[in-house]
């Protein structure tokens, strides 16, 4: 039987300031308890920021530091930071690094059409899944939690992350497609959202939530409250779920085009 305990970690973010966000991060993650896979929220060590001198940050910092805290609790962490890619283009990554120091990365795809985000990084060309502890995990970043075929479980995934930090008017729209994803995709999802005030003016209420296969919320954290949402997921339930339930048997076939608009 495979079992997966995950951390979310729900926390505010100092707005463009990658060492006091550091500093932060490392002693939540520091009293955290023992556990298989950490999940920090969008861009965390500097907040949603447009501003590109402040958001890109050297590829080899961010995997030293995920590393250093990956091997000090024996466990994979995820988050994502603004890096250049392999063509000198801005990114939105979302790195996935094991106690090993395994990494794998996932580019935002989807980048969000009311902010300056679209116009100054350029989108992923690839769905990314990782296989960690017996389960195969679909790495995702806020905005992208709104496009359901490039979600579709073609049954590659069990356990759906996006990490996010999504404005607080829309909470609601976060709770819901976290759900629906959840539901029709017969996956266990985890979602987190950071919480406070950025430096453009826009509040966060957090909402981040672990949900079941059947879209039952099992756990969630406290609207604008710091905290760690820890769960466990069962992957034997979620065989049996879909062994009893076979939706993902009739699952429509197509293949995803993700050439650049």
């Amino acid at each position: 039987m495979s079992s997966l305990k995950v951390a979310i970690i729900q926390s505010d973010i100092v707005w463009e300031d990658k060492y006091q966000n550091y500093t932060h991060f490392e002693k939540i993650i520091s009293e955290l308890e023992p556990c298989d896979l950490i999940v920090l929220p969008e861009m965390f060590n500097v907040g949603f920021t447009p501003n590109m001198d402040k958001a890109i940050t050297p590829e080899d910092e961010i995997i030293s530091w995920l590393k250093h805290q990956a091997q000090y609790k024996n466990a994979a962490i995820i988050g994502s930071v603004v890096v250049l890619n392999d063509m000198q283009k801005a990114v939105n990554r979302l790195f996935f690094v094991t106690p090993a120091g395994l990494v794998s990365h996932y580019d935002k795809r989807h980048l969000f059409v009311l902010s300056d985000e679209y116009k100054l990084l350029s989108p992923g060309q690839s769905r990314e899944i990782v296989h960690y502890k017996g389960f195969d995990i679909l790495l995702s970043i806020c905005f992208d939690l709104r496009f359901p075929v490039f979600n579709c479980n073609n049954n590659d995934y069990d356990l759906l992350i996006n990490i996010a930090s999504w404005p607080a008017k829309r909470r609601e729209h976060w709770r819901t497609l976290l759900q629906a994803r959840a539901i029709e995709n017969q996956a266990y999802v985890v979602g987190c959202n950071r919480i406070g005030r950025d430096g453009l003016g826009f509040d966060y209420s957090g909402d981040s939530l672990c949900i079941h296969f059947d879209g039952e919320i099992k756990q969630d954290i406290a609207t604008y409250t710091s905290g760690v949402l820890y769960h466990t997921f069962d992957k034997s339930s979620l065989d049996d779920y879909r062994n009893n339930f076979k939706v993902l048997a009739s699952q429509d076939k197509f293949s995803l085009n993700l050439t650049t608009n």
